[in-house]
């Protein structure tokens, strides 16, 4: 019996010691790193507003930041106004294993800044996302910002989740939630049906 407490209190001082140190160092600031989304009610997720954090992959580490609306923000040459494109899609838009300064919005606006032009490109990218999220996103955060053009950027792996119901995970909760925002994403972008 004795023998049981001196473990069981051996334990404990380890679990406590532990859970001391995982606090300390998250106090500290060096905890784990937040994901640069967050949940939404209507299309899932999306990237959290004024965030900033980095991506490590085993190939990249990658720094961004998002402004107030949540957009991944895109260096200018200058703080001039023009016709907005918004850029929208998954992680390619939003740049998932580059630098602000290289993701495809960043090139884009580079790229007309040094021909004069008064354009201005947005990033509106999520990680994530399939067409159908993307559209949805557009349709309750995106239409505010009133673009000229909207380029929507499709990849293989959306054509595979635009035809699925559910999301794979393990968490059944998250299944069945993942299953009513599907639906409801394509609710409101199916055409009214005729009286």
């Amino acid at each position: 019996m004795a023998a049981l407490r001196t473990i069981l209190a051996w334990v404990l001082a380890v679990a406590t010691l532990v859970l001391g140190v995982e606090f300390g160092l998250r106090a500290i600031g060096l905890g784990p790193e937040h994901p640069p989304v967050e949940f939404d009610d209507v299309v899932g997720w999306r990237n959290r507003p004024s965030a900033r954090g980095v991506l490590d992959g085993h190939e990249f580490t990658a720094h961004w930041s998002t402004d107030a609306r949540g957009m991944r923000e895109t260096p200018r040459a200058s703080s001039h106004s023009g016709a907005k494109v918004l850029l929208v899609g998954d992680s390619f838009v939003f740049g998932t294993a580059v630098d602000e300064r290289d993701t495809l919005a960043a090139r884009l606006q580079a790229e007309w800044d040094a021909q004069g032009r008064e354009l201005v490109a947005l990033n509106g990218g999520v990680l994530g996302y399939d067409t159908a999220q993307a559209a949805a996103w557009f349709a309750r955060y995106g239409a505010d910002l009133a673009p000229r053009a909207v380029v929507l950027f499709a990849y293989e792996n959306d054509l595979y989740w635009n035809t699925r119901d559910v999301y794979v995970s393990r968490d059944s909760a998250a299944r069945r939630r993942a299953s009513t925002i599907r639906r409801r994403v394509r609710a409101a972008f199916e055409p009214p049906r005729p009286a």
